[in-house]
């Protein structure tokens, strides 16, 4: 929940889910999300979400972070990718670029 927080301070609407579900249910414009949710992976989460009409920019930000892990999250086409432990002026600026790329 910090980093809902942390996103809220920053401007950002923010909604949360506390599994792979219930996130598929409440995605938005932008989704942040760990590739190690209960119930359905975020590899899973990603590839149902590109089926959509609406598709909505997509942040992995996981602990996963050997070279195969960051390989699959974009293969599963998210359109960033980042290890924990994270910097929150990194990931602000990387939520930023998605907006501004979404945007334009």
């Amino acid at each position: 929940m910090a980093l809902a927080e942390a996103l809220r301070g920053h401007g950002s609407r923010v909604a949360t889910a506390e599994d792979g579900q219930l996130g598929l249910e409440r995605a938005c414009n932008l989704i942040l999300f760990d590739v190690m949710m209960p119930g359905v992976d975020g590899y899973r989460v990603c590839l149902k979400l590109r089926r959509r009409s609406c598709k909505p920019s997509i942040l992995m930000l996981t602990a996963k972070g050997m070279v195969d892990d960051r390989v699959a999250g974009l293969e599963t086409d998210a359109d960033d990718y980042l290890v924990k432990p994270i910097s929150m002026k990194e990931l602000i600026a990387r939520v930023r670029a998605l907006f501004r790329r979404a945007s334009g």
